[in-house]
């Protein structure tokens, strides 16, 4: 063979293999056993997603008491053209008739509260043509649209429900993004890009100001979702921002319905998932927040980036450090160099106080991930450090995940929760469970709730629905009995 072939050959050869290094990464961390590994074993939910071209790849879930009867009902928010479906569960699913809540359009973020004060749990869904309200009456639902002044050429992904001025009304924060036709990746600074989100105070009646321009918090930025928690324990309703190409961000309540920005805890990034938990038991509510990962090589995502503004590719989990300062400790955890992921939720499976952190993983838009997707994650909490443990605890998903939902479906005292996936299957993961002694508190789901905490035996665990992605989990909090 002539000498020039042999270094076209050569050449050739190490493109494909750098290719493949780049846009195939295997898993940097692989899995490992540990004694303290809750098991769960997978029951049929027959769901599946439908994804279709023309709107945006997400879909949202949540749990609601529908009819008050103390027994959980699931939520799933179907494709554009695809209804939406309702699971009541007993021993197994089963789908209930339509109760005035489908809609042919795309259904993205979806949260469960009583936001009339009429005792019955409501919904608000965000939808690719819009934001609604679902009022609940007696178990059947009748829809209304929430005005909003949107932008050009964007949608609503996701609300935040709060209370920052604790006049008993949800306040909402309203997360919005570019449509799926002017979407241009990895672009920060663009301000046409970049769509600003809504925030709406309470007129006392389930009717709107908008006080964005006012507030402080305002955001010319992408946004997957946000939600409201007091970081300081003065009994006002801080926010925190997960935003597409941009930092996290975080807004310190003023309490005169305007908020002051704090630290920016993270880099650049492609902030999706929000998973909140106290990891480290000290009393406070710690944050994890999913990102693009290895997906590609960082010089793909660095975009239109400017000199001083630093990317951030890695998962980030913020310790949170009081009084709004936080350290991010992903290194430390063996966080770094992952998956790319989305939704993502922190709980204690096997009720030994400290919470355990399950991510959804895989991107139905890129390539890579049609010929081979990653299992998911689950890390094992060993009293403060985690431990990848996805096979042993028999939660692999070898789909497009999207976020879950916590609820405990047989009442053992141990949290289940359902994967949601992109255009595929829901999967429902029962808890094996164990021995332990329980307590378990059903939350009202209703505004006065809204943040607030509760602690059992030096375990501290907040009410905050909406967080994970798109998801709003059963108003429930598990605590082991000393």
């Amino acid at each position: 063979m002539k000498t020039w072939l042999k270094w076209v050959l050569s050449i050739l050869t190490l493109c494909i293999f750098l290719f493949i290094a780049a846009f195939f990464p295997l898993q940097q961390h692989q899995d490992t056993t540990h004694e303290l590994t809750p098991t769960f074993s997978e029951i049929e939910l027959d769901f599946t997603h439908q994804f279709t071209k023309g709107t945006f790849p997400f879909l949202g879930g949540a749990v609601i008491d529908v009819n008050n009867d103390g027994n959980f009902e699931i939520l799933i928010g179907g494709g554009e053209g695809q209804d939406d479906v309702l699971f009541a569960y007993n021993n197994e699913f089963t789908r209930l008739s339509d109760l005035g809540i489908s809609d042919l359009s795309a259904t993205y973020g979806i949260i469960s509260l009583d936001v009339d004060q009429d005792s019955d749990v409501d919904l608000l869904i965000a939808r690719h043509n819009g934001l609604f309200f679902y009022f609940n009456e007696n178990g059947k639902f009748t829809k209304q649209e929430i005005s909003l002044n949107l932008e050009a050429n964007s949608v609503v992904f996701s609300a935040a429900p709060g209370d920052i001025n604790g006049d008993g009304w949800v306040d909402l924060y309203v997360s919005t993004f570019v449509n799926p036709e002017n979407f241009k990746s990895a672009t920060y600074n663009d301000p046409e890009h970049g769509k600003e989100n809504i925030l709406l105070l309470n007129n006392g009646d389930n009717t709107f100001t908008d006080i964005t321009k006012t507030s402080g918090a305002a955001m010319d930025t992408n946004t997957f979702l946000s939600v409201f928690l007091d970081l300081n324990d003065d009994g006002w309703q801080d926010l925190i921002v997960s935003p597409n190409t941009d930092t996290v961000r975080i807004f310190k309540n003023n309490k005169d319905n305007t908020f002051t920005e704090q630290a920016r805890p993270t880099g650049y990034g492609f902030w999706m998932g929000l998973g909140i938990g106290d990891i480290d038991q000290d009393g406070d509510q710690d944050f994890f927040f999913s990102n693009a990962a290895n997906l590609a090589p960082d010089f793909l995502f660095q975009g239109d980036l400017k000199d001083e503004q630093q990317f951030d590719g890695d998962w980030a989990l913020l310790r949170n450090d009081d009084n709004f300062k936080f350290t991010n400790i992903n290194e430390e955890q063996g966080l770094t160099d992952m998956e790319f992921a989305w939704g993502a939720m922190v709980e204690d499976f096997n009720l030994d106080g400290y919470p355990e952190l399950v991510v959804a993983e895989n991107y139905i838009k890129w390539f890579a991930h049609h010929a081979r997707k990653f299992p998911g994650r689950l890390f094992v909490n060993d009293a403060g450090n985690f431990i990848p443990v996805t096979q042993q605890a028999k939660v692999s998903n070898y789909h497009f995940g999207m976020g879950q939902l916590l609820v405990d479906l047989n009442q053992d005292g141990y949290m289940d929760f359902i994967q949601l996936n992109m255009d595929g299957p829901a999967r429902a993961f029962v808890n094996d469970g164990g021995s332990a002694e329980y307590e378990v508190i059903t939350i009202p789901d209703n505004v006065e709730s809204l943040g607030k905490t509760f602690t059992r035996n030096g375990v501290s665990k907040v009410f905050v629905p909406g967080e994970g992605f798109m998801t709003d989990s059963a108003p429930q909090m598990i605590f082991r009995e000393e």
